[in-house]
């Protein structure tokens, strides 16, 4: 069954190949290009052990590669939920634990096998394995969590900054792909501490590991490279972060005028027909600072982003509907034409601003 480490390990290297010749790749795909060289790495490692090669001895000296996972899973929701990531030494900080226990393993038990399974009966040995399969728990758990965390704050900020949902702007695939990584390597430390229990019942080393490895790689590289950036870089003058909590940035009249220049806008212009409207291309075409855009909103309408923007979609469908010109049109087509991305986010939109289904309000209005 060696053909899965092959897939893995082709597949890895393949992708973290494409991230970085990619044209315009954000810090997000630098970080998930060397994440997938690492799990390469991991699957190599095993494959060697597998078929005991003499070479398996060397790459032991830095075969602790799981404990860069839970730092690559947290940098890469952190580059992708920030606003103008940069790169930081300090980032660097995360892999300590796999530098320090590879120097460890260089220091004392140069070329010695490094194992992915079972314990040894020497008390350094068995000290370094321990704190491995310990540190591997700790990463893991608190990574995850830290991941998990980011993407649950993230979420509450959608409505706010886009006018609409989709599973790549509020990262629900890389919830699942958390989770996924999370089973795979609760069955490497749970072979690890059983003596390779996994090994006596599907004859292969390594293999479940291994195959969790594998559809986490696929996953993590089909929905990495559909991942747009969420957030549009933005002119540091414009970035200007709300020291005062609580005070308003613009008084009561220019705030006025400017809800009226953004009604007007959205009337004229109408960007909310762009199905992927952000509020970084709004205050763009209003050439307004985007925090100016949100302040008008909670202060004089009480609303935000996804609110405005999907009211203005739903008016655009109600008018068409009425319009002997759009007669001939779906329903489905009228909404996406409008502006609506999904039949399941307008059917629910139109239900709670009229109380009635789409083909309810046509009839009604026939």
């Amino acid at each position: 069954m060696e053909w899965i480490f092959h897939i893995g390990i082709a597949q890895s290297i393949f992708s973290a190949f494409i991230l970085f010749t990619k044209k315009h790749k954000s810090q997000a795909d630098g970080v998930l290009a060397f994440w997938l060289i690492f799990i390469a790495l991991e699957l190599i490692h095993m494959l060697l052990e597998i078929k005991q090669s003499p070479i398996h001895d060397f790459t032991s000296n830095f075969g602790f590669y799981s404990l860069t996972f839970g730092p690559f899973l947290y940098l890469y929701v952190v580059k992708l939920t920030q606003e103008n990531p940069k790169f930081r030494a300090l980032d660097l900080v995360h892999f300590l634990p796999y530098v320090i226990l590879s120097l460890l393993h260089l220091a004392f038990f140069t070329n010695r096998p490094l194992r992915l399974d079972g314990l040894d009966s020497d008390s350094g040995w068995f000290i370094l394995t321990m704190s491995r399969v310990v540190l591997l728990c700790i990463s893991l758990s608190v990574y995850s969590y830290m991941a998990i965390k980011i993407i649950l704050k993230h979420k509450k900020s959608i409505q706010d900054n886009f006018s609409y949902k989709s599973s790549q702007n509020t990262l629900s695939w890389l919830s699942l792909v958390i989770f996924t990584f999370l089973a795979t390597y609760v069955i490497l430390i749970a072979n690890m501490l059983s003596g390779n229990l996994v090994q006596s019942i599907v004859k292969t080393p390594h293999f479940i590991p291994a195959v969790g490895l594998t559809f986490f790689c696929f996953s993590l590289s089909y929905f990495g490279f559909n991942q747009p950036v969420l957030f549009q870089s933005v002119n540091p003058l414009e970035a200007v972060k709300d020291s005062k909590q609580g005070l308003p940035y613009l008084s009561d009249v220019k705030s006025e005028g400017l809800l009226k220049r953004m009604t007007a806008y959205l009337q004229i212009e109408k960007p909310y027909l762009n199905p992927e409207l952000t509020i970084q291309e709004l205050a763009e075409g209003l050439k307004l600072p985007r925090h100016y855009i949100t302040e008008v909103l909670k202060s004089l309408l009480d609303k935000n982003f996804f609110t405005l923007v999907n009211e203005y979609r739903m008016e655009e469908v109600k008018n068409r509907l009425l319009d002997p010109d759009y007669k001939n049109d779906s329903i489905l087509q009228i909404a996406l034409e409008s502006g609506f991305n999904s039949k399941s986010s307008f059917n629910a939109i139109f239900k709670q601003h009229t109380g009635l289904t789409p083909t309810e309000y046509r009839k009604g209005v026939k």
